[in-house]
């Protein structure tokens, strides 16, 4: 009965009684029917579960109400329903449906899975998107769970503004700056770029949308209105930069002010475009015009200049262009009526030689490739097709040859040098004796021929003969390099005077005109030239004294002959310096190989004449740089040098070419500069200073030095060295200076010798104190009237002309002196070569080869021997020195044997003698009486100086002759050199 009184009230849609009655007859599918359609949906969500486990009629009432809720907007009640939906896949299947991506994201939220929401987020903010609701889109993308999701997001749908506002809530200006240049929204780029500190790109962007706005650019009959206000917003926020970025804004934002014709666009387009190459500072390319950028601008400006000037046929400015802009075909046919003239051909020469020294931006040399070179020299070549058999078509070829840059022989590049006369092609002149010198320089060390002096008249023969042959040699090296820097200098003055006072100027100024690619320039007040290469390395080294109008570099005339001096000094540096390392390599190719000693020594020579060339050199610029690698070079150069000339080894230092060299001017110019450099070294010259120039006063009395060095030598701490070069540069001629010089000697040695000779740090070298010893030795017995010697001290003495002055009589008291110099010298000598181990520390403290060990040892013995020899005492100490097996094993066999055998029979005199001579170092017997001492020397040189009558050369020639095997022999040379010799006994002629 109750369901019946539900169902009267259901069908009078009473559903609240009826829902009633149903529910007290336990009829719950009914209940929910009445609510459904009652609209009771609230009363009918009480009775779920009521009736036990959940029927079909439940899951439809749920449905149908969080639809009806959904139909009403009443999204919590909505909610309410759906969370009692069975299954998670109907609730997200429902919500899916409806659109309900709010509600669904927070199910999945609520539920943990991150997977599903993330694909609600997406699904609603595209949802969004389609309607065009951007705040509910927003809301979607706000809640990404990554800034790069929401990024990706609203860029994939170019929702721009969006992202900008994003991105500049976070902060990010920069970033939205970029979606700002998508847009693109230059002012809004430049804004946000400003935000974000980066001052410079914010004004460089505004630049270039004004110069992007250019009538010459827009065909638009609106102006472009904001001009003025964004130029002035650049310069504004350029201020907060730097100045002297701001005043660079300024300049292009005063360029882009100017001009109302299109010609005048035209070139305040190109100038703004050059002035920003040159001051884009520091700018990130991110935000800067990229280079290629700029040079499709930069094309598409001059494109259109260049077909405005055909079109009013200004053809002068049209070259001027052409040139600026390296269209060197196009601007070689301006102006020119025949094609196949001589005066086209030397055009387009000039243009190939500007173009291939400049290319790229780097330095002038060696030459390159460039755009159009090839189609610019097939263009020259129709002038020699044309005119076969001119003297101009050979001068073409030639150069076209030379720029070409073409491998060409040594042979066919000196005949280029000798036939073109400078006059007519200073290109080739300057080119040839370039690569010819590159040639050179490029060779290996081997490739050299033997290094021999050439006199003056046979130098161009030697030259002919291996420069023909395809040849390189230190002659040719020299040679060229003079030639070079010759012209170089010409270069060098014709620049820093403008040309004053030189007869050739008009080739020279032609010649730099071309190199440097600069054209006059009549606008100029005071005169100037126009840069045709802004991006030539000289251009860029020298930008801050050019001027700039409209799209044209200037420079005026002074400030050009400043730039070209400055450059050619630089040059002719960095020319000679690859010059002297070649010689350097050369020099130490030659110690490798082990060429002979004079051999080595002439490379220095040469070195040291390369040089001096260079010391000679007026440089207006860079001489202070000069002057260091002249100093560098000298210092390397002179030591080396030095330690050949006065070498340890006798047999090296004094062989036959090595005494004969002696007398070429630059072996005394060098051994002067050794005093100077030496002398210059340090406040205080050191031992090892003081030895070096000792030796060489020794060696070369008529050397001068400059007064700074007199000076400090007579100025050293030590009493005694300054006593010994108070003698030395003394030019009194006398007995008694002789005297002197001997007891200063021993006084230094004897003070170097307690000084422990070999331990201290600047101890004098092995060479220069054996090369005293030698000299003391000679000095203290020739006043016993004659003395003995070997032939290598004989001529380090004889080369300080003192042979004449060393007998004094027999004076008892300078006698007397000598003999305690004599025994003093004596015991000197024993006490080092007793002692192995200082000797090996004193090699390796001078820094010489230990290998030279043996040879200092022989050196000692020798001067042991001569000392037993003079004075005939002390026999006992050079016996017990070749009693000791160490000792003999450092002397060659055949020497030490023979003194051995000599002291034993009691014939020291010859037995030395033979010793000597067997290790090619005569004995000489040099006599300042009438007579000789009473000795019997088969194998000595005897000679008497009182009887002398010929030059020092010829006696020197006669001392390095080839050994004599017959007395005939030796009596026809001594006829024909008019000497007299006494013959004592059976000794030795010369």
């Amino acid at each position: 009965m109750l369901e019946k009184a539900g169902n009267c009230f259901y069908l009078a849609r009473c559903y609240k009684l009826a829902v009633e009655e149903y529910e007290k007859a336990g009829n719950f599918a009914m209940c929910f029917s009445a609510c459904t359609d009652g609209k009771l949906f609230e009363i009918g969500f009480k009775l779920i579960g009521s009736g036990g486990e959940r029927s079909s009629n439940e899951s439809t009432f749920l449905h149908k109400g969080a639809r009806y809720y959904f139909l009403m907007k009443d999204f919590q009640s909505m909610m309410k329903f759906v969370r009692c939906f069975s299954k998670k896949s109907e609730m997200r299947s429902f919500l899916t449906e409806r659109k309900c991506f709010d509600e669904l994201l927070s199910l999945e939220k609520e539920w943990r899975n991150f997977e599903e929401a993330v694909k609600v987020m997406h699904k609603g903010a595209h949802h969004y998107l389609s309607i065009k609701d951007t705040e509910n889109m927003m809301k979607f993308v706000r809640s990404f769970y990554e800034k790069d999701m929401m990024r990706d997001f609203l860029t994939e749908n170019w929702c721009l503004d969006e992202l900008i506002e994003l991105e500049k809530e976070w902060g990010s200006f920069e970033k939205a700056a970029k979606v700002a240049r998508l847009k693109p929204d230059p002012v809004l780029e430049a804004s946000l770029l400003e935000m974000s500190g980066l001052h410079r790109e914010s004004s460089l962007i505004i630049l270039w949308h004004v110069f992007s706005n250019s009538p010459i650019f827009q065909e638009v009959e609106k102006p472009f209105t904001q001009k003025d206000e964004l130029l002035r917003m650049a310069c504004e926020i350029a201020k907060r930069d730097s100045n002297a970025f701001y005043q660079f804004v300024c300049q292009e934002a005063e360029i882009l002010s100017c001009g109302e014709t299109k010609e005048e666009l035209l070139e305040k387009g190109l100038e703004f475009i050059y002035c920003y190459k040159e001051n884009a500072f520091d700018v990130s390319w991110e935000w800067a015009k990229k280079a290629h950028e700029i040079r499709k601008i930069e094309k598409n400006v001059l494109d259109m200049m260049r077909s405005f000037f055909k079109t009013v046929n200004n053809q002068e400015k049209l070259l001027l262009l052409d040139e600026v802009c390296g269209e060197f075909v196009e601007a070689s046919k301006i102006g020119k009526e025949d094609e196949h003239s001589i005066e086209a051909a030397l055009s387009r020469l000039w243009y190939v030689l500007f173009g291939s020294l400049w290319a790229c931006g780097r330095r002038a040399w060696p030459l390159k490739d460039f755009k159009h070179k090839t189609e610019l020299l097939n263009d020259a070549n129709s002038y020699v097709l044309v005119h076969p058999n001119s003297q101009d078509s050979a001068l073409v070829l030639k150069e076209m040859h030379v720029l070409s840059g073409e491998e060409i022989s040594l042979s066919h590049m000196w005949m280029y040098l000798r036939e073109t006369p400078r006059e007519r092609s200073l290109r080739v002149q300057f080119l040839v004796s370039r690569r010819i010198l590159d040639g050179h320089l490029d060779s290996h060390c081997k490739d050299y021929a033997c290094i021999e002096i050439q006199v003056e008249d046979e130098k161009i023969n030697h030259l002919d003969g291996s420069l023909l042959e395809n040849s390189v040699s230190v002659e040719g090296l020299i040679y060229i390099w003079n030639y070079w820097m010759e012209m170089t200098c010409e270069l060098i003055n014709w620049s820093n005077t403008g040309g004053q006072g030189c007869t050739t100027s008009n080739i020279y100024e032609d010649f730099l005109f071309n190199y440097f690619g600069v054209r006059k320039y009549d606008v100029v007040k005071y005169g100037g030239y126009v840069v045709l290469n802004a991006e030539a390395q000289w251009v860029k080294e020298t930008q801050a004294i050019m001027t700039r109008n409209g799209y044209l570099y200037l420079i005026l005339a002074n400030h050009f002959s400043s730039a070209s001096s400055r450059y050619w000094c630089s040059e002719l540096l960095f020319v000679a310096e690859k010059v002297f390392k070649k010689f350097q390599s050369i020099h130490v190719y030659s110690i490798e190989k082990n060429l002979s000693m004079h051999q080595q020594t002439k490379i220095l020579m040469r070195l040291f004449e390369v040089v001096k060339s260079l010391q000679k050199c007026r440089l207006p610029y860079s001489w202070k740089h000069a002057s260091l690698i002249v100093r560098k070079y000298f210092q390397l150069c002179v030591d080396q040098f030095f330690f050949n000339a006065f070498h340890i080894n006798w047999k090296q230092a004094h062989s036959k070419e090595m005494i004969f060299m002696r007398r070429n001017e630059t072996f005394l110019n060098m051994l002067k500069e050794a005093i100077n450099i030496n002398s210059k070294l340090s406040r205080h010259p050191t031992h090892a200073q003081l030895g070096r120039i000792a030796v060489i006063f020794l060696g070369y009395k008529l050397i001068a030095i400059n007064a700074d060095a007199k000076k400090k030598l007579r100025c050293t701490s030590s009493l005694n060295w300054r006593a010994l070069f108070g003698n030395l540069m003394n030019n009194e001629r006398s007995i008694s200076k002789n005297e002197d010089l001997a007891i200063s000697l021993h006084n230094i040695l004897k003070e170097t010798f307690s000084a422990g000779w070999g331990r201290v740090n600047d101890c004098m070298s092995p060479a220069c104190f054996l090369y005293l010893m030698d000299r003391l030795l000679i000095l203290s017995f020739c006043f016993n009237g004659y003395v003995f010697t070997t032939r290598s001290s004989f001529v380090e003495w004889l080369s300080y002309n003192e042979c004449v002055m060393g007998y004094n009589g027999g004076c008892v008291a300078s006698l007397d002196t000598m003999k305690n110099i004599q025994h003093s010298l004596t015991s000197m000598v024993n006490a080092m070569l007793n002692s192995e181990e200082e000797l090996i520390e004193w090699l390796r403290r001078s820094k010489e080869p230990e290998s030279l060990y043996s040879v200092l040892v022989s050196r000692l013995t020798v001067l042991l021997s001569l000392c037993c020899v003079n004075s005939g005492l002390d026999y006992h100490n050079l016996s017990r020195q070749l009693e000791r097996a160490c000792f003999l094993s450092s002397l060659p066999s055949e020497f030490h044997v023979e003194l051995i055998n000599g002291i034993k029979e009691d014939r020291l005199a010859d037995a030395v003698a033979i010793a000597f001579k067997k290790i090619d170092n005569p004995l000489v017997i040099v006599s300042f009486k009438e007579d000789f001492p009473k000795v019997t020397c088969q194998d000595a040189i005897f000679l008497n100086v009182e009887k002398l009558d010929f030059s020092q050369e010829s006696l020197m020639e006669m001392l390095y002759l080839e050994k004599c095997n017959n007395a005939a022999t030796c009596s026809d040379h001594k006829a024909q050199e008019s000497t007299t010799f006494e013959q004592p006994m059976t000794s030795k002629q010369l």
